[in-house]
């Protein structure tokens, strides 16, 4: 996560100095969640069907090919969609096996609070990297950080191989196609609820760099409160969508992340962007573990992996559709009111989030 939090979040800038648009920006980080999306039918097939390791290492070979494939990025052109496709692909390969070996072994009593507490592993590198990326953009430049980047997902491969998983032998995997999973209808609420939460989460990851660059704000503020925010909810009070049920705490949760965009697209002063990250943090660290394990309790285990691609593939598309409809957004009213308009869709969450049953 620290290797592709890299490129979630400065990338944008470096495509800045190429000297891309808003919209080309937008382009070009959504080609990252095309890739993801377009390659998670086949992904939740085979984490199924050939074994979660086996995929995972799939994906991180693809990320690390896409990783090496940066460093020939220096002007704007079919290359940098390729790579970021490739990068996608991979990383929907190895963020639904992970899921998957850690659901795997999770007592349905407590399955949100143990995603949940999974989840930090990404959450809390959202509050160190800023501060480490900073550091080296400013006295080495994106190579070293795209070196930097390479080496974390190096480290990954190796710590990977101690990981251990059931496999499909175990679990006596019957041959379910993706396409029977989709359908049943009632997992299309916690899906789509999760979509337009996420059209949010595209607005936010893909454009913040280069919405306070100009103001000289550290994107550190906002994801050092999120991140702490997200880890106290997470580690202390990840149980209440298990005791409480999924609605009534996924309901709250998507509106502070709707009002934590509105509000980033009208502060003025430091504090409130802390404020801002503190309330996204809250938001995020209740949705997504209470949307994820919403999923997971609608499928039977052998479909699991294909159940964990479709709430994953649900995560990117709407990243994805954020990307690329609120660059070409903020190409005319800018980034402070695309905000506001990010945040208003957000809403829409909210109401599907009403006729989740628990």
């Amino acid at each position: 996560m620290i290797s592709n939090l890299v490129f979630f979040l400065y990338f944008n800038r470096y495509l800045e100095t190429l000297g891309a648009t808003a919209a080309q920006i937008g382009l070009f980080m959504g080609a990252f969640a095309l890739g993801s999306v377009v390659s998670r039918p086949t992904v939740g097939v085979s984490v199924d069907k050939y074994g979660r390791k086996r995929v995972l290492y799939f994906g991180l070979s693809l990320m690390l090919l896409a990783n090496a494939g940066y460093f020939l990025c220096r002007e704007l052109n079919w290359l940098i969609i390729a790579v970021r496709v490739l990068h996608g692909a991979g990383f929907g390969c190895y963020i639904t096996a992970i899921f998957t070996i850690v659901v795997d072994d999770t007592p349905a009593a407590r399955r949100a609070k143990v995603i949940g507490v999974f989840g930090l592993s990404g959450m809390s590198t959202y509050a160190l990297v800023p501060i480490v990326a900073e550091f080296i953009l400013e006295h080495r430049g994106f190579k070293s950080l795209f070196a930097a980047a390479l080496l974390m997902l190096v480290l990954s491969v190796f710590i990977s191989r101690f990981l251990e998983e059931h496999s499909p032998s175990e679990l006596e995997f019957p041959p379910i196609g993706f396409i029977t999973l989709m359908r049943q209808i009632d997992l299309f609420i916690p899906v789509g609820a999760l979509f337009f939460y996420c059209t949010g989460a595209g607005a936010l990851f893909n454009f913040i760099a280069v919405y306070l660059a100009p103001r000289d704000i550290s994107i550190s503020y906002f994801f050092i409160a999120s991140s702490t925010a997200g880890a106290i909810v997470r580690l202390y009070l990840g149980h209440l969508a298990d005791v409480y049920g999924r609605r009534l705490v996924a309901l709250p949760a998507f509106a502070a992340g709707s009002v934590a965009l509105l509000w980033l697209g009208l502060f003025h002063f430091r504090w409130e962007l802390l404020l801002c990250g503190l309330l996204w943090g809250v938001g995020i660290g209740f949705a997504v573990p209470a949307v994820a394990a919403s999923i997971v309790d609608r499928v039977h285990p052998q479909d699991r992996g294909k159940g964990l691609a479709l709430f994953t593939a649900s995560f990117d598309t709407g990243v994805m559709a954020g990307s690329f409809t609120y660059g070409a957004v903020a190409v005319h009213i800018g980034y402070a009111h695309m905000y506001v308009v990010a945040a208003a869709v957000m809403l829409v969450a909210i109401a599907i989030a009403r006729f989740f049953r628990n």
